[in-house]
């Protein structure tokens, strides 16, 4: 790994940018799969390190390679886990190899996403997706507490024994156990809030998913821990395209709100199986020595992972839950659904590439011009496929609606382009987290979202409840879109990033955007105007020529363009480096 020049920021001395490094060191000896496709952000030069799951010449590029060089197996299952730094493995081409395999899948979830999503809302009503989006919210936050935040805690471990994997496991089970029962107890209060009493078995259904995932959570942490994205993908695929088939029959035989429970359980059921029979590991037993292990560090980091989640979930829920109250079950069934559609085409790509984004810009990070060079490419690449998209449904929101949705869900078009104007401005917003999680500074997230974000949010989401739902969903975006620009000058505050790095590299899509969907307002007039199918197609070729032409127009469009074929192409070339062979020390 490089260090840092001489003269270079002080700040980033090698002892303390090591101290940051070990919180997302366990993300990087593998292959880097969840690691989606980060070396895209990089020129060919930027990689020449470790990072390869294809490091043997005659290894799968997606199967575990010489990924724990260091590991020892004093231990049961192979504990204490360590990670391997071979600084000879080919970093670039095990990040791409990682990142299209991951894309690939999740394309491949999203395609699945929203076919059973176009299916599901012509057999159920906006009300029986209201329903169930009263529960979400607590849902969410369940989920962040019980499972997201361990298995992060999990990730970053710098050393995990399987004494310290015991205790924490236990720990695990009582934390989702108490979170359960808390669950079916704020069902009631939801509702008699909603004054809806079909919210209060969903509720508990939703218990149980949360039992379901303290069984199969960590396991699947320890999977990710290894790097095993391909594995984890793989069951998540599965399990979505089972689980979204179970809904689709439940709500065809007239389940109504109740397919989405079956869903929930059905995914829940194949992820336990296959989980536990890729992941051998079993913990001690629950009164043995190692399960009674303080490791109070580990309960540290997750009571701090979980402070910023649950802040960020307050952050991010009350125009939901406010909604529901002012409009009922069928307002929010239509508001949540153009919610959802409109910031797909962020959420997806965005969670695909959260892994590499956090495990490269951390190893970029003892190298200034390295680092701005990585979180400026990652920021480009996010924004060119999401903005674009978003731009495109807010525009044509009438026909997406329409085409993919049916006549029962026009009441949404409003919403679709308030929530595309939404996604717009906090995508932007959204990526910049990637930077304090990768220098290990966590606590600056914190701090946005309980001083900044939240507060903001609170009072914009209280003024716009005087106009109804409208009111809230136009609140929720002024105070997304207004925060952006903040919200990149924080995260970039004390590291080797300027404002400009962040900002240059958002412009090209933001513009691009703009400019196809300007010209796609201008030609309205010529389109066939029944908003079908043919308008939709007409409209969305229109976009793509005057997108492709404006990127290329901006200056330096060619070359960003040219890097980024050149990146698929190391991922289609014949590995090379000087990779050790499986098993070399």
């Amino acid at each position: 790994m490089g260090r840092i020049p001489e003269g270079g920021d002080t700040r980033y001395k090698s002892t303390r940018i090591e101290k940051r490094k070990n919180l997302a060191a366990p993300l990087a000896g593998r292959v880097g799969l969840n690691v989606n496709s980060l070396s895209a952000w990089s020129s060919p030069h930027d990689f020449g390190d470790a990072h390869s799951e294809a490091a043997s010449v005659n290894e799968d590029p997606l199967q575990p390679s010489c990924l724990f060089q260091k590991r020892q197996i004093s231990e049961p299952n192979g504990f204490p886990w360590t990670l391997a730094d071979d600084e000879n493995t080919n970093l670039r081409r095990r990040t791409v190899v990682s990142g299209v395999f991951a894309v690939g899948t999740r394309s491949a979830q999203a395609v699945v996403s929203l076919v059973a999503a176009v299916v599901l809302a012509r057999l159920l009503t906006p009300s029986d997706f209201g329903i169930f989006a009263m529960v979400a919210p607590l849902a969410m936050l369940a989920n962040q507490i019980g499972n997201q935040s361990f298995q992060t805690t999990v990730i970053q471990a710098p050393n995990l024994s399987f004494g310290d994997a015991s205790a924490l496991f236990w720990f695990f089970a009582r934390v989702n156990a108490l979170v359960s029962v808390c669950m079916i107890a704020i069902g009631y209060l939801l509702g008699q809030f909603y004054a809806e009493p079909r919210v209060v078995p969903i509720a508990a259904i939703w218990a149980a998913f949360i039992l379901l995932l303290s069984l199969t959570g960590f396991q699947e942490a320890l999977l990710k821990r290894e790097m095993r994205f391909a594995a984890v993908l793989s069951v998540q695929l599965a399990a979505l395209t089972v689980g979204l088939a179970v809904a689709i029959a439940a709500a065809w035989a007239g389940a109504g709100y109740w397919a989405f429970a079956y869903q929930v359980i059905a995914t829940e059921s194949v992820r336990l199986v296959w989980v536990y029979r890729l992941n051998g590991w079993r913990p001690a037993g629950f009164s043995s020595a190692d399960a009674r292990r303080p490791v109070e560090n580990l309960r540290a980091y997750w009571r701090s992972i979980m402070g910023f989640r649950v802040a960020f979930w307050l952050s991010e829920q009350p125009d939901r839950i406010i909604i529901g109250r002012l409009g009922g079950a069928a307002t929010l069934g239509l508001y949540e659904t153009a919610r959802r559609w409109s910031w797909y085409a962020f959420t997806e790509p965005f969670f695909a590439l959260s892994d590499v984004a956090v495990v490269s810009f951390s190893r970029a990070l003892a190298e200034p011009e390295r680092f701005r060079r990585f979180v400026s490419r990652g920021v480009l690449i996010m924004l060119t496929i999401s903005l674009p998209i978003i731009a495109f449904a807010g525009a044509e929101a009438e026909s997406v609606v329409r085409v993919l949705l049916g006549s029962q869900w026009e009441g949404a078009i409003p919403y679709v382009r308030i929530s595309s104007v939404a996604a717009f401005g906090g995508a932007l917003g959204r990526v910049v987290q990637w930077i304090p999680i990768a220098t290990g500074d966590a606590q600056r997230l914190l701090r946005w979202f309980v001083c900044i974000q939240l507060p903001v949010m609170l009072a914009g989401i209280a003024i716009g409840s005087v106009w109804g739902a409208p009111g809230v969903a136009r609140a929720y975006a002024v105070v997304l879109v207004t925060l952006a620009l903040p919200a990149v000058a924080y995260c970039v505050r004390g590291t080797p990033l300027r404002f400009a790095d962040v900002i240059g590299a958002a412009a090209r899509p933001a513009v691009a955007s703009a400019c196809a969907v300007a010209v796609l307002i201008a030609m309205r007039g010529f389109l066939p105007r029944d908003a079908g199918v043919t308008h939709l197609a007409i409209a969305l070729v229109i976009y793509v020529v005057v997108f492709a032409v404006a990127w290329l127009a901006l200056p330096g469009g060619i070359g960003a363009s040219r890097e980024i074929v050149v990146t698929f192409r190391e991922f289609l070339s014949p590995p090379t480096g000087n990779a050790p062979k499986s098993g070399t020390p």
